[in-house]
């Protein structure tokens, strides 16, 4: 009998980032069919390859990093690796919300992907692509209000070729 994709299986199916943010769709996901194939899932639903490893090496380049933040100040973070030949700095903008900014790092949305492991259970945390230089990050409490203090975990940002 084939083998037949389960949506719920994590051999299949690695969810990066998902959210609707004022109507938008904002989805990163990772799917590796049996092809072993590596798709994104664009703003439209499109799936676009991203890597195939058929013989071949997934291509990216990778930024790891623990994260911390409270009040109104910009993160703090320790970097664990970053071959990705660009400097990252993160900002505070306003409650809630921050920026990741690496000049020139993300010239297209549909091959970078952020993942975050948040370390605190009292709210979420959002990345998402907003230009070639910048990540967008805002946090919020369980009731989806902006809050402070609830970008603390580990992040990896895979930008891939």
């Amino acid at each position: 009998m084939p083998l037949q994709y389960n949506p719920t299986d994590s051999r299949f199916l690695t969810v990066a980032q998902s959210r609707t943010n004022n109507g938008q769709k904002d989805i990163r996901i990772i799917l590796d069919l049996p092809t072993n194939d590596f798709y994104s899932l664009d703003d439209d639903g499109n799936f676009n390859v991203i890597g195939a490893s058929g013989g071949t090496t997934i291509d990216y380049t990778e930024y790891v990093a623990f994260v911390s933040q409270s009040g109104a100040t910009a993160p703090t973070v320790v970097v664990d690796k970053n071959d990705t030949g660009f400097v990252f700095t993160y900002d505070y903008s306003s409650l809630g919300s921050y920026t990741i900014t690496a000049i020139g790092a993300f010239p297209n949305k549909n091959k970078v992907i952020p993942y975050f492991n948040s370390q605190t259970n009292q709210g979420f945390t959002t990345i998402g692509w907003t230009d070639a230089d910048t990540l967008y990050v805002v946090t919020t409490d369980t009731s989806a209000v902006l809050q402070d203090g609830q970008f603390i975990g580990n992040l990896v940002i895979r930008i891939y070729n």
